[in-house]
This record gives structure tokens, sequence and C-alpha cells, in this order.
């Protein structure tokens, strides 16, 4: 930009009127800069929130089949044979308690969400024995399907609660 003609005696008022452009020029690259970054930091807060309701609808099923198999299932439909195996009992009535618990206090620390998940990925024991694959078939391919149906929605559950939980979201049940 041309300045116009100035008499030397009007130096002081040149610098100044130099100066003066530079800061509007900076301050035009800065509020360029300022809603660039308001309309990225918008962008990202709808990506958030949508990951949030992705994460919302899948933990509210999950942990709704986790109450409906091991309470409603395991305790009234299917009735255990209560004294025959003292840890097959502690696990029906462990997984009905903490399907019952809201997800907001299992997942509030990193010792009880780890303690919690440990607690109901429980059932999952079996499949890390070396000699579960020995004699693999159909039967065997079924019966695991048929376990990670029953009992993977308590701890999916438990793990989007806690990744909702990282991202500050506020949430009552699941």
């Amino acid at each position: 930009m041309i300045l116009p003609r100035i008499a030397r005696r009007d130096a002081p008022f040149r610098a100044s009127l130099v100066a003066q452009r530079r800061t509007c020029r900076v301050h035009r690259r800065c509020e360029a800069g300022t809603f660039a970054s308001k309309l990225t930091n918008v962008n990202t807060a709808t990506e958030t929130v949508m990951a949030s309701d992705r994460y919302l609808a899948l933990a509210i099923p999950c942990k709704v089949l986790a109450i409906f198999w091991s309470v409603v299932v395991g305790l009234f439909i299917f009735r255990p044979r209560w004294g025959l195996n003292s840890v097959a009992d502690a696990q029906v009535i462990g997984l009905a308690i903490l399907s019952l618990i809201p997800n907001r206090t299992l997942v509030s620390t990193r010792v009880t969400f780890l303690a919690f998940l440990l607690l109901s990925l429980f059932p999952f024991r079996v499949f890390f024995a070396a000699d579960a694959y020995r004699g693999f078939g159909i039967d065997s391919v079924i019966g695991m399907l048929l376990a990670f149906v029953l009992f993977g929605p308590l701890p999916l559950s438990l793990a989007l609660s806690r990744r909702r939980f990282l991202r500050g979201k506020n949430f009552l049940f699941a």
C-alpha cells in the first residue's frame, strides 16, 4: 500500500499511520484465524456430541441386555441349582449385582473400572485356557458365540460408559 507523501516534519505522524495499518492487517489475520478456529471448534464439538451419542446408543442396549440376561434369565427363567458349585453361584449373583449397579458408579475411577471390568469378564476365563480348543468343532463355535451374546453386553457397556465418562459426559445409568 502506498502512503501519501508527507513532509519530513510530519515523520512521527507517518510512523503512526504505518503502525496503524500494520496493526489492522495483523488484526484482520487474527480475526480470520479466530473465525476459522471457531469453525473448527464447532465441528469438533459436533463430532464429539455425535460420537458420545453413538456410545450412548450402544451402551444403553448393552446394559439392558446385561440386566435381562444376568437377572431375568440367569435368576428367574433358568433357576440355578444352588449349592452344587459355589463358584458358579457367586458368578451368577455377582453378574446380577454388577448389571443392576449404575455404570456411572462402576466407571467413576480407574481402579473401580478395572476391578468391575475384570469381574464382568470372569465368565470368559474358559476361553483363556489352552485345553479349551483341543476338540474344536461346530458345537464349540456355537457355544462360544452363545457365551459372547450372553456375557458380552456387560463388559461392552462398561467400556462404552468409561469412554463417555472420560469425555466428560454426565450420565445416569448407562
